[in-house]
């Protein structure tokens, strides 16, 4: 099976080399666990790779965005050829001026500017990521969000793009979060207590898991020794 790198050496070495090619992964865990983070870095790693990475954002604008990926020194060069798609800017009630934008709120629009980039931005080792689909399940309700995943899941799927969805932990019902599972190819759960952060891969397409908590840190984006996963 064909991988594709997370961007976290250790990560990596935990999925026998990375996410599963055209896969579509959950990043499911409590705010300032490190979720957004782990997203960003996996496109940091597509934009050195030289291949388009795709960012649906619902929490910040572009330039707030930029600024947390500059901050752990990763090549501001390379950062504004993300490919942003402003779902932030009807929030803040902004005028928005983004090439590509759209709302958790009306998924038919947002449906038409994903089908439009998946025709000429997108190429079979493109990435993209959704931060946060939190946002879609609270203003579209479950049901929609949840349709709109699974459609998006095939186009992509069929293009060959890998896609990381993040999830809010502890926000909706558990019967939603197994909804959005059941969608995804696999899980990473990630969590923040007092003792650090820490992750765990619970399930993933064609990867054999131990189901056990791995301490990372952050200093130039997420650190994590995958020696700690075995011990």
């Amino acid at each position: 099976m064909e991988r594709v790198s997370t961007g976290v050496i250790g990560l990596d070495q935990l999925l026998r080399g990375g996410l599963p090619a055209g896969s579509m992964s959950l990043i499911l865990g409590a705010p300032g666990s490190g979720k957004s983070t782990m997203g960003k870095q996996f496109l940091y790693e597509a934009l050195i790779r030289k291949t388009p990475a795709l960012l649906v954002d619902t929490n910040e604008s572009f330039d707030l965005a930029r600024e947390t990926m500059a901050s752990f020194e990763w090549d501001s060069s390379l950062l504004d050829l993300i490919v942003f798609v402003d779902c932030y800017s009807w929030r803040i009630g902004a005028s928005n001026s983004a090439k590509y934008a759209g709302t958790p709120k009306n998924l038919t629009d947002l449906s038409l500017v994903v089908r439009d980039l998946l025709k000429t931005l997108v190429n079979p080792r493109s990435r993209l990521v959704i931060d946060s689909f939190s946002d879609f399940l609270i203003h579209a309700g479950p049901d929609q969000a949840c349709k709109f995943l699974e459609s998006l899941k095939a186009r992509l799927a069929e293009r060959k793009v890998t896609t990381v969805v993040i999830l809010e932990d502890g926000l909706h019902e558990p019967k939603v979060n197994a909804a959005v599972e059941y969608i995804a190819d696999g899980t990473i759960r990630m969590r923040y207590e007092e003792t650090g952060r820490s992750l765990m891969v619970s399930r993933m397409l064609g990867t054999p898991v131990t189901l056990k908590w791995i301490p990372f840190s952050l200093a130039r984006g997420i650190e994590l020794a995958a020696a700690d996963y075995f011990r």
